[in-house]
């Protein structure tokens, strides 16, 4: 009995063991040295990639400056960055390299491989209405990569999956508590009141750079590693051979 009481405790410690979960913060620093660097392929609609151990993410930048349609439509525009962060070049003549809501909405489309959650944004740079250090932000989240080109910003509100309003950001971290939706599409920009009301913010007078992100993938659950699958395995091999010994 001494020894079946064994073989069933190392059976439950080995169990329990095989629910081994990493969760981790991840933190994409999008900064780069020297002049401004654009992203790989055409000057409107290129990309800045980055690849980590267990995710990467695909950056791209889009704006409503397709004026010939009432209301504005999005066109894809180009991502670059500096040491600042992440810059958003629309089609405008004129317009600012920061990702601004002055005239157009700028806004960038993170694209991850595997869904994750946003726990912090870091600003490197930021102005609102000639208060600088400070700005005002929209975030929304997609179950599905999201059409842009040609889209109003109220349809593609529409097609979200989550929205977050933020007003009056500082420069360097700022932790994103409200934010629990997890997704492989997130689209952040300079805050749109088509996407709702936020605390603090005015709207059409923000400028601002991404230094930094930090998400959150959620535990894998049900899941053995090897070795734990192995050890689950001997102790039923023991179990059974003991029985057999009784019997």
């Amino acid at each position: 009995m001494k020894l079946s009481k064994g073989i069933f405790a190392a059976f439950a410690l080995c169990l329990g063991s095989a629910h081994v979960a990493i969760a981790e913060d991840t933190t994409w620093n999008f900064s780069t040295t020297g002049d401004t660097h654009y992203g790989s392929g055409n000057y409107d609609g290129n990309t800045i990639t980055q690849n980590k151990t267990d995710n990467s993410v695909i950056v791209t930048a889009w704006s409503d400056t397709r004026e010939a349609d009432n209301p504005d439509t999005v066109q894809n525009a180009t991502v670059a960055s500096n040491s600042h962060g992440l810059l958003n070049y629309n089609r405008n003549s004129g317009d600012s390299h920061a990702i601004d809501g002055f005239n157009d909405t700028d806004m960038l489309l993170f694209t991850f491989d595997e869904a994750v959650s946003l726990t912090n944004i870091n600003l490197g740079w930021a102005y609102d209405n000639g208060n600088y250090g400070y700005a005002d932000i929209s975030i929304l989240a997609f179950n599905t990569l999201p059409t842009l080109a040609g889209q109003t910003w109220e349809q593609v509100k529409d097609v979200s999956a989550s929205i977050i309003n933020l007003g009056n950001v500082g420069v360097g971290g700022h932790a994103l508590t409200g934010v629990a939706t997890e997704a492989k599409y997130w689209l952040i920009g300079a805050y749109n009141s088509v996407f709702g009301s936020a605390d603090g913010a005015i709207g059409g007078n923000d400028k601002f750079k991404i230094l930094a992100l930090t998400t959150h993938a959620s535990e894998p659950t049900g899941e053995v590693p090897t070795p734990a699958t192995g050890a689950l395995l001997a102790v039923l091999l023991a179990v059974i051979m003991y029985r057999r010994r009784v019997v």
